[in-house]
């Protein structure tokens, strides 16, 4: 199984207010606009929760807020979803599932995306996070976000995140 892994991150703040070390919150990422924002309150089923439709069909779940999540569910049109939980400021929890060769999402730059647990971390580039193996041996990707903060996409290599995250450069696909 190929060890390059690549993951949409969308829509919902990168900071938690709960953590100790409170920094200012970016402006939501987006990988498209945003479609409707429902915010639900607590039931017998779920918790309190921000649910997020994008035009790309992505649905995000942010709880309790998207402004302030401690953990985000992004369930893909293609089927994959992946589970985003809190643990510092700058690093969260990833659980993949769903996700195969050849349906993958359309800002993933990466082919296939392998079922698993995965770290999330910020760099020292505001715009760019590592994506690494649970155990923090193996960097798999990089998740790059535009300058103005309104686009996100994964990539295989940091020049591509870097291009991405600089001057929104998106690299070229197989046969284009």
């Amino acid at each position: 199984m190929r060890k390059c892994i690549v993951i949409l991150l969308s829509l919902g703040a990168l900071l938690n207010a709960g953590c100790a070390a409170r920094l200012p919150a970016p402006p939501p990422p987006r990988s498209s606009p945003v479609r409707l924002v429902t915010h639900l309150e607590d039931s017998q089923d779920q918790a309190e929760h921000d649910e997020i439709v994008g035009t790309d069909g992505v649905i995000m779940e942010a709880y309790p807020t998207r402004s302030m999540p401690q953990r985000v569910i992004y369930r893909y049109p293609q089927g994959g979803m992946i589970d985003r939980r809190l643990m510092t400021p700058r690093e969260w929890t990833l659980n993949v599932t769903g996700f195969h060769a050849g349906h993958m999402p359309p800002s993933f730059y990466i082919p296939d995306f392998p079922e698993g647990h995965y770290t999330l971390t910020q760099t020292d580039q505001p715009h760019i996070w590592v994506i690494k193996t649970v155990e923090g041996q193996h960097t798999v990707a990089y998740w790059g976000i535009t300058p103005n903060w309104e686009g996100t996409a994964t990539f295989a290599t940091l020049e591509q995140a870097q291009a991405f995250s600089t001057a929104g450069i998106l690299p070229k696909r197989p046969g284009q």
